[in-house]
């Protein structure tokens, strides 16, 4: 039974209101013009888009407007972008115009989500035809109003999601400059003036060893078996798993315990996370477990191994050549940090860089919800299954 208010057709089942056209009822294309090296880089400041976005600037313009551009060739092959005043497009991008007043950002967020890369003509160099993208079916809404409520709606959700995004770096920024003060000496927290210490990895570890360097018997479920993409990820809940009996034996060499830090040393070099959960699991010979003394606070050494200084050591004593590129277990030992001798001043540093960290991470969760949120939207506005108007 067809639901009330709505028809069907050929493309499913559409509001009444509405209809299934091809692209080129509501807009035309045109692939861009040619242009060379050294037109771009001529003294002008328009700018040039190709098919990977923005290639630089050029001193003509082609275009003044309000446009919409597909990547036609190169990586990114059916990118959508929104483009508004002069500029120049190369010929290795499509120009899109809009049609009978159709409303150019409700077109832009259709062709987006028509994953337009699917399209590409299959040559030497893939590309998007022009002829045959205009021919592609959409549905659309007959009503100007309607695709203006659409348009307005979701642009107001990419605004959102744009202003969590500069929130984003804007947090990270204040982080980095703080861990430049903070983790070096050069910024002192108030009531703290005790003297730093220069250490090693060797000197702060009561134990520093790395996973099996066999590969396991892997299983259905069993015991967390943690590797290097885990720990970049920072996702320990998709796991591989190995038996209890196989975990039993190896963890003899190499026992992960709440405080310890996990450290990529194969493939990934430098990324770690400091194990703040009660753990039963084994590791693999791309991890190392660092195991802290009393000479520095695990946390404290945790948010150190974020810092520059950390990073530029540890990669300036790898093997970046290898295949894998890989640091030796022998060299981790010689990696130096930085740490004030009061275990106070460290646990307040710890707990000031952590708190940043966590309000970064709150905000990234807004906008992963914000874009999960777009995609619904998109998904129920641009086929009519929730109406606007």
């Amino acid at each position: 039974m067809v639901r009330g208010g709505y028809k069907q057709t050929e493309v499913g089942l559409i509001p009444e209101e509405w209809n299934a056209v091809p692209l080129s009822a509501v807009c035309s294309m045109k692939s861009g013009a040619s242009i060379t090296s050294r037109d771009l880089s001529s003294a002008g400041r328009i700018p040039c888009y190709g098919g990977n976005g923005l290639r630089g600037y050029s001193s003509t313009s082609t275009h003044d407007g309000e446009y919409v551009l597909i990547g036609r060739q190169g990586a990114l092959c059916g990118n959508v972008i929104n483009v508004r005043g002069k500029f120049f497009a190369s010929e290795h991008a499509i120009v899109v115009t809009n049609k009978y007043k159709s409303n150019i950002v409700w077109l832009s967020y259709v062709l987006n989500r028509m994953n337009l890369n699917q399209y590409s003509e299959s040559s030497a160099q893939p590309g998007l035809s022009v002829s045959k993208l205009t021919s592609l079916q959409i549905i659309a809404p007959s009503d100007p109003k309607e695709q203006n409520a659409i348009a307005e709606a979701l642009s107001d959700v990419d605004a959102l999601i744009e202003s969590l995004e500069k929130l984003i770096a804007k947090k990270r920024v204040i982080k980095i400059a703080s861990m430049q003060e903070l983790l070096t000496g050069k910024g002192r927290l108030s009531g703290f003036d005790g003297d730093w210490a220069k250490l090693t990895l060797g000197e702060v570890c009561s134990d520093i060893s790395d996973g099996t360097h066999f590969t396991p018997n892997y299983v259905t479920t069993g015991v967390p078996f943690y590797s290097v993409e885990n720990v970049t990820a920072d996702d320990f809940t998709n796991v591989k798993y190995i038996t209890q009996s196989e975990h039993n034996v190896l963890v003899k060499r190499c026992r992960p315990e709440r405080g310890d830090i996990l450290l990529t040393r194969i493939g990934s070099i430098g990324d770690t996370r400091l194990i703040d959960w009660e753990v039963d699991a084994s590791i693999y010979v791309s991890l190392a477990l660092l195991k802290i003394n009393n000479k520095v606070e695990a946390k404290y050494l945790y948010e150190f191994t974020k810092s520059n200084y950390f990073i530029k050591d540890i990669l300036s004593r790898s093997l970046l050549n290898a295949t894998p590129k890989k640091i030796n277990m022998g060299d981790i030992k010689n990696v130096t940090i930085k740490a004030p001798k009061s275990r106070d001043e460290q646990l307040a540093i710890a707990r000031i860089l952590s708190e940043m960290q966590t309000e970064i991470a709150r905000i990234e969760e807004q906008l992963s919800k914000s874009r999960k949120l777009k995609a619904g939207m998109m998904q129920e506005l641009l086929t009519g299954r929730t109406r606007l108007v």
